[in-house]
């Protein structure tokens, strides 16, 4: 699979793309040390959008575009990214129990992939990713999950605990995956529609959004080692519910 984006450059070029509905756009990077009021309204655009974002050096514009790129540069990965409320409602009306996968801050490509790669084989019905210190969704994850992303919806969101929120209010309950739950993965129900909360490789979940979990679940470790990789811990979990699912239906 080729692994390199298709590059999208200059400001009008990117805004005009993000305002006729292009949903596939990674990451912008922009020009570094000057303000500018076309990067200031692409901003504003990407924050609309949950387009993250990042000032760069001119140094590095310059290697992508050998100078060509006003200033901005955008990545647009092949994967196209989904709206949720209409994913739960149309699973709702298929007569199917809800579940979603959510990522806090997972910052490593790597793990994503891997991630999305189990998600799909576990029959999770989206996977929501924040933008806030998060890895972009592009080539090199697409890669990690060996084209799970191209086929798994995949919802990018600004906030985290809104989305909580949002799946809360439609039916959902919440589900954190951390060391510091109260319990054991055995002793939680996972019956019925389930966001699963998997969080940042170090930091793990936020406060704000352990906060909104109706549940929060530890799975039993023996042995010295006291926590998983992130995405063996989400496989983990995903399976305990596929499980707790199959035996309920």
């Amino acid at each position: 699979m080729k692994n390199s984006p298709t590059l999208l450059f200059g400001t009008h070029a990117i805004r005009e793309a993000i305002l006729g509905g292009a949903n596939n756009i990674s990451k912008i990077w922009l020009k570094s040390g000057v303000r500018h009021a076309g990067h200031q309204r692409l901003i504003t655009l990407a924050k609309k959008h949950a387009i993250p974002y990042s000032k760069v050096p001119l140094a590095k514009l310059h290697r992508l575009t050998k100078g060509k790129h006003q200033g901005a540069i955008a990545f647009c990965a092949p994967i196209v990214f989904s709206s949720l409320p209409p994913i739960i409602a149309a699973t709702y009306e298929a007569g199917k129990a809800p579940l979603v996968l959510l990522l806090d801050q997972v910052q490593d490509v790597g793990n994503i992939g891997a991630i999305a790669r189990t998600a799909l084989a576990a029959g999770v019905d989206a996977l929501v990713v924040g933008t806030k210190n998060a890895a972009p969704i592009g080539g090199d994850a697409i890669k990690a999950s060996a084209g799970a992303l191209l086929s798994l919806p995949v919802c990018r969101v600004n906030d985290i605990v809104a989305t909580l929120s949002l799946l809360k209010e439609s039916g959902l309950q919440t589900i954190a995956c951390t060391e510091k739950g109260a319990q054991s993965i055995y002793q939680t129900d996972f019956t019925g529609p389930t966001a699963l909360l998997v969080g940042n490789e170090a930091k793990g979940i936020a406060p704000a959004c352990l906060a909104m979990a109706d549940q929060q679940a530890f799975i039993p470790m023996q042995g010295p080692i006291a926590s998983l990789n992130v995405s063996v811990a989400a496989a983990v979990m995903l399976y305990e519910i596929v499980r707790t699912h199959q035996k309920t239906n």
